[in-house]
């Protein structure tokens, strides 16, 4: 046949996740063609042939990438180049025998509508729900029906008269003799084929020869090695299946004969059918060795199903069609905000299940653009459909459904919800989709919202139920943080606040036309910073100094001096095609609607936004909130409602002293927006009296400042000056600066004393917060002393079962684990939790909290399982409960990344460590002791994967950084110490090494105490070293020591204990004293 010279030509596509495989199917073409040019932003490798009378185009996935998401993107890169009908995934994966499935290894699996799923099902998508039950959830396509067509009279032709397998395989090994010979694609004899029970986990070791054969699953042996083919559900998840029991149960449940890695990637936007060659069982017992030959068997069956395939059909299989519905163009100057979109492709990747996800913050921070960005982006990578629906109101809702109808040939002759339940239906079937909800400020227009206060007429409810579901993707933007619980899940919010320096000059600048650079000018900077990087606000500025030729200068100053000047500034309006010509372009007008839905919501909330505009913008009390919303309310509808505009981003919540309410800060120019819309409406003269009175009455002739200001004002022993020295003290151990903290701790505790009483509950809270700084010092003795004080306090006058009760027994329980007394804080923790339970219930944040300590003790006894099951709910439910950027959720990850470190799952760790960084430098800054700590753990992970070039440099500047901000003597810069010292070792400069872990077993010593778990740490590694260095009887003496200590302390059985009389033992082995070994052998 002739070469086909045209891209049209090519319409049935093969994709391979690996190389082994690609070259199997190669293998089975009839004839091979030259390359062909892809299109330009097509980055696949593509090669060409033919099988029967059909021309297929083969791309594999790059070297060393598996899962669905690249699968998703070669096949969305392969559609792009040539007009692809129907598709194949060809390749290699685990079987799932059964009683009623008699899968063997070089057995091919082939996808197969089977029950309620089409062939396909992603096993890893879907939620937990209530007691810790995994719900599999969304549903893929099925294959093409050219294919299913095929399928069956291949399934016809094989009960007559048998599929030729043999024939394909055998063709194959004669014309490329090589791979049998050198790369063993030939079948590999059934000894080599075992099945073990479902519950024996492979142990250590690249193949089975240690296994045990008592283990192994016998089966009737069968007559011919020819292979057999199994049709049904396969399980695609973007991680390999390697547990016996897992296997079973997903197969079970959903009739599963194969798992493997990327089909669910493909099914709905690629229309194909799957082929899998069974290499494994899906077990813990990998095979690489059947490799070749599965991926040759899956490869010879999809030739013969080409054989079965009409031309005619493929021809008249229609191509599927993209639609585009966007308001706007793509903004060519679309500046940064890489790390909103790198959030947004993470909570929405390249899959073919339905996703969720919503940017939130303040009215003009860029929500719109960065939706719009990564709307083009999306489309661009997946060819995929994509609309933008505005959701600001009912009206402009439906007219967005309408453009929808006509451009989808939908009869507008259907109207109302008719019309709006067509056009979802219509979405909800196309293969691959993405829908834009902008500007959905108005949570009541989508569904009813219970508990807010509600003065403006409610609008009729309910439009979610016209928001398409299945199979694609939907992404909110919205100035209201509570669409996060509300619309879409807690999890999958991303804020959106100001920009970077260096995104916002690059944003002024090229829009106020000025010169281009890296730096800003002092006046530059000034700007910004007076408009806190506001996108909008920015945006601005730079259009009135554009338009009206101004200067930076010039600008500054009209927005330095009378309000008047200032608010007609930020009233400018600039035109923007990126924006809708109906909606504000200005920053006061874009707030003002924010105040009016406010206002319709909540009246103490309108009340506390008024006032407040006339106060000192930071750190404001919630004394001062609580007398700004009035005395007609109680405090559970004050926290309500300085909620309400924390979730609209007019105020940010900081956290404060223990069980004390927040405090509060507020955008600059929200306040000026507030003051000049009072102005306007003439209540300025009202609220600002009401500020005047609440401050003269609080805070006499002054601003809250902070506790020295107050002190000033009140006295020393005022009520508020030792709140605001508690909160200052609180704050201070927030940042990690616990010398500072320790002093005005002590003040309070003596000032509480001598006003309240010693068993005043403000008194014992005081006493609480002194301990807690000395635990964060590591002075966890003097720490003990004062909490168990604390609890005997606690029991007699709170009671048992009181909230602060049982947190005095949580931090006990923490010190006593510190101590490395694991057994007794254990014994403390589950207690703790059991109350928690019991009085707060089970998703209160303090329960989590025992959840998450309970488990850090675990990891301290070795029982690193356990741990990781309770840690992956203790992340989950911190995510729905706080969020993802609260510090809480963010620990629960770095604890979660630990102990996959400590099981050797070190690129598992390293991905959730770089988050834990970036995320701890965004909300605690670059110097916090956590952050510190999150790079230390990335330092560890780095030089356990080898990387020990990135990793020493990194640990390096942990140690500087811990001995600056913590001191030298803290328990994080020993650790560093001891770190650093690790790496030496383990890079064979044990001399160097040595010099460091003599100073950090003093250190320990010291700091802890000579029988606390990290002294005995530093004295085994030490051990190691003197045992690198042949320096026998060094070694020996406190490799002794190690193991007496820690069969007392952990006990026989501990990993650590074991692991030190190893350690003793290949120590007297060199010291050549074989009865010491002979007998430390039978203890061990």
């Amino acid at each position: 046949m002739s070469q086909p010279y045209k891209k049209e030509q090519y319409q049935i596509g093969i994709i391979c996740a690996l190389h082994t495989e690609a070259a199997a199917v190669i293998a089975m073409l009839d004839e091979r063609y030259p390359k062909l040019a892809s299109q330009k932003d097509d980055s696949n490798d593509y090669s060409f042939g033919r099988i029967g009378v059909h021309n297929l185009v083969i791309a594999c996935l790059p070297a060393g990438v598996m899962g669905n998401t690249p699968a998703t993107a070669v096949a969305s890169n392969m559609k792009r180049s040539f007009p692809i009908k129907i598709g194949l995934m060809v390749g290699i994966g685990g079987g799932v025998p059964s009683k009623t499935v008699d899968i063997r290894l070089g057995d091919i699996a082939v996808s197969q509508p089977t029950g309620s799923h089409g062939g396909v099902l992603q096993w890893d998508y879907g939620k937990t729900e209530q007691g810790g039950e995994f719900h599999h959830s969304g549903t893929l396509d099925k294959p093409p029906i050219a294919l299913l067509n095929a399928l069956q009279s291949l399934k016809i032709h094989d009960i007559n008269n048998g599929i030729p397998l043999e024939d394909a395989l055998t063709t194959m090994a004669t014309n490329n003799p090589r791979m049998v010979e050198e790369f063993g694609y030939e079948y590999q004899g059934a000894d080599k084929d075992q099945l073990f029970q479902s519950a024996y986990d492979h142990p250590a070791g690249e193949t089975c020869e240690d296994c045990d054969a008592k283990e192994v699953f016998e089966r009737k042996a069968r007559k011919n090695t020819t292979p057999r083919v199994f049709y049904g559900n396969i399980a695609s998840g973007n991680q390999v299946m390697k547990h016996g029991i897992t296997r079973d149960q997903i197969a079970k449940k959903e009739g599963v004969i194969c798992f493997e890695m990327e089909a669910a990637g493909l099914m709905d936007n690629f229309p194909c059918l799957v082929i899998r060659g069974i290499c494994d069982y899906a077990d813990s017992h990998k095979n690489k060795i059947w490799q070749p030959y599965a991926a040759a068997t899956a490869a010879a069956f999809a030739r013969i199903l080409l054989g079965f395939v009409e031309k005619q059909e493929v021809t008249d299989t229609p191509v599927q069609q993209q639609y585009a519905i966007l308001p706007f163009p793509r903004n060519t100057d679309f500046i940064g905000r890489d790390d909103i979109l790198q959030s947004l492709d993470q909570l929405l990747p390249l899959t073919t299940t339905y996703r969720t996800a919503a940017i939130w913050g303040l009215g003009g921070c860029g929500k719109t653009q960065i939706a719009l960005e990564y709307t083009y982006c999306w489309q661009q990578e997946t060819s995929g459909s994509v609309f933008w629906v505005r959701g600001d109101t009912e009206a402009s809702f439906s007219q967005s459904y309408s453009e929808i109808a006509k451009e989808a040939g939908i009869s507008l002759d259907l109207k109302g919800e008719d019309l709006l339940l067509a056009v979802q239906k219509w979405i909800e079937q196309l293969p691959n989709w993405l829908v834009v909800l902008d500007n959905v400020d108005d949570l009541r227009i989508f569904r009813k919202v219970n508990g807010h206060q509600s003065i403006g007429p409610l609008p009729n409810p309910e439009l979610l139920r016209f928001v398409p579901r299945k199979n694609g993707i939907v992404l909110w933007t919205s100035r209201d943080n509570s669409i996060l619980g509300r619309l879409v899940d807690h999890s999958r919010g991303v804020e959106v606040r100001g920009m970077s320096d260096q995104e916002a000059l690059k944003l002024f600048q090229s829009r106020s036309g000025m010169p281009q650079s890296k730096q800003p000018s002092d006046k530059e900077s000034e700007l910004l910073n007076l408009l806190e990087n506001l996108p909008l606000a920015v945006s601005q500025s730079a259009a009135y100094v554009r338009s009206t030729r101004s200067t930076v200068k010039l600008y500054i100053e009209m927005l330095k001096e009378s309000e008047i000047d200032q608010s007609e500034l930020l009233d400018f309006e600039f035109s923007d095609v990126h924006r809708q010509s109906d909606m504000p372009n200005s920053v006061m007008k874009t707030w003002i609607i924010s105040m009016k839905q406010i206002a319709q919501e909540s009246q103490c909330a309108e009340k506390i936004l008024n006032t407040i505009a006339y106060l000192d913008n930071q750190g404001l009390p919630f004394d001062v909130l609580s007398a700004a919303g009035g005395n007609g309310f109680k405090k559970h509808e004050i926290l309500q409602a300085a909620g309400r505009l924390v979730d609209y981003s007019f105020l940010q919540a900081q956290i404060t002293a223990e069980a004390a309410p927040p405090a509060y800060q507020e955008h600059r120019l929200v306040q000026l927006a507030t003051r000049q819309a009072l102005t306007k409406s003439k209540q300025n003269s009202k609220f600002s009296g009401n500020a005047i009175q609440i401050m003269g009455s609080l805070f006499p002739n002054a601003r809250i400042t902070g506790a020295r200001s107050t002190e000033e004002l009140l006295g020393e022993k005022h009520p508020d000056t030792i709140r605001a020295m508690a909160n200052l003290a609180s704050t201070w151990w927030q940042q990690g600066r616990s010398s500072e903290a320790e002093q005005l701790d002590l003040q309070v505790l003596d000032l509480q004393k001598s006003v309240l009483g010693e068993k005043h509950p403000d008194t014992i809270r005081a006493m609480a917060n002194l301990a807690s700084t000395w635990w964060q010092q590591g002075r966890s003795s003097e720490a003990e002393q004062l909490e168990l004080q604390v609890l005997d306090l606690r029991k007699s006058v709170l009671g048992e079962k009181h909230p602060d009760t049982i947190r005095a027994m949580a931090n006990l329980a923490s010190t006593w684990r510190q101590q490395g007394r694991s057994n007794e804080a254990e014994q403390l923790q589950l207690q703790v939790l059991d109350l928690r339970k019991c009085v707060l219930g089970e998703k209160h944040p303090d329960t989590i909290r025992a959840m998450a300590n309970l488990v850090s003790t675990w990891w301290q006894q070795g029982r690193s399982s356990e741990a990781e099951q309770l840690e992956l709910q203790v992340l989950d439910l911190r995510k729905s409960v706080l969020g993802e950027k609260h510090p809480d959720t963010i620990r629960a990850m770095a604890n979660l990344a630990s102990t996959w470190w400590q099981q050797g799952r070190s690129s598992e760790a390293e991905q959730l460590e770089l988050q834990v960084l970036d995320l701890r430098k965004s909300v605690l800054g670059k110097e916090h002791p956590d952050t510190i700590r999150a790079m230390a753990s990335l330092a560890s992970t780095w030089f356990q994967q080898g990387r020990s070039s990135e990793a020493e440099p990194l640990q390096l500047q942990v140690l500087d950084l811990q001995k600056s901000v913590v001191g030298k003597e803290h328990p994080d810069t020993i650790g560093a110490i001891a770190n650093l010292a690790f790496m030496w070792q383990q890079q064979g400069r044990s001399t160097e090494a040595e010099q460091l872990q003599l100073q950090v077993l003093d250190l320990q010593k010291s700091v802890v105490g000579e029988e606390h778990p990290d002294t005995i740490l530093a004295m085994a590694s030490l051990a190691v070293t003197y045992y690198d260095l042949q320096r026998y009887d060094e070694a020996e003496k406190l490799e002794v020591d190690v193991l007496n200590l820690r069969r007392e302390i952990l006990g026989d059985k501990h990993p650590d204990t074991i692991l030190a009389g190893e350690n003793l033992t290949a120590t007297y082995k060199k010291q050549g004293r074989e009865n010491e070994v002979k007998e430390l052998e039978l203890q061990l």
